[in-house]
Parts: C-alpha cells; structure tokens; sequence
C-alpha cells in the first residue's frame, strides 16, 4: 500500500509571538503535495536576531541555539520517520495524521 507522497518540513520562528526579550517560538509547517499544511511548535524559543534565514536553523554557539538545533534535528528525524510507517498503513496521508502521531 505504499503512496508515493511527499514530505516537506520547514521551520521558521514566529516573530509576530516574540516576548519583551526578543524570544520568538519556532514552528514547524507540515507539508504534504496535495494538502493542507499543518504546523507545530517544537517547544523552543530562538532570539529574532540569532535565526538563520537561509538555512532554517539557529545560529550562534550559545546553549540555547545548540539545543534548538539539535531539537530540530529530533522533530525532523521522528517526523519523517512516522510519515514513512503511515505511508505503509495508508493510501493518503494528510499533514494532521503525521503531526497527531
């Protein structure tokens, strides 16, 4: 039963949610051809002006921005892991099944 979706992940901070110290919440959108995208908090907050652009990371050497990236990397790995198992149960897989997982 193997579909032939694709998954895209982006992840951005939300500086319309940033705090009085420059924190803004990074989200990750969900994205599967065909659907509606879905996002997600990943529980981490980056300073607006340590967020790289190009690269959707945290930049810095600071503890919080190596822990920020290293998040990222988790939420991408388990994200991506629990699309390929929903690909073998199912013919159309939607943004909210993989994010609900």
């Amino acid at each position: 039963m193997k579909n032939h979706q694709n998954l895209t992940l982006l992840f951005w901070h939300r500086k319309s949610k940033a705090d009085a110290n420059g924190l803004a919440p990074v989200i990750c959108r969900i994205t599967i051809e065909g659907e509606e995208p879905e996002e997600l908090g990943i529980g981490m907050k980056v300073h607006l002006k340590n967020w790289d652009i190009e690269n959707k990371k945290a930049k810095g050497s600071g503890t919080n921005e190596k822990k920020t990236n290293l998040k990222i990397s988790e939420v991408t790995v388990d994200l991506t892991r629990h699309f390929q198992t929903l690909q073998n149960q199912y013919e159309n897989i939607t943004p909210l099944m993989v994010k609900n997982v």
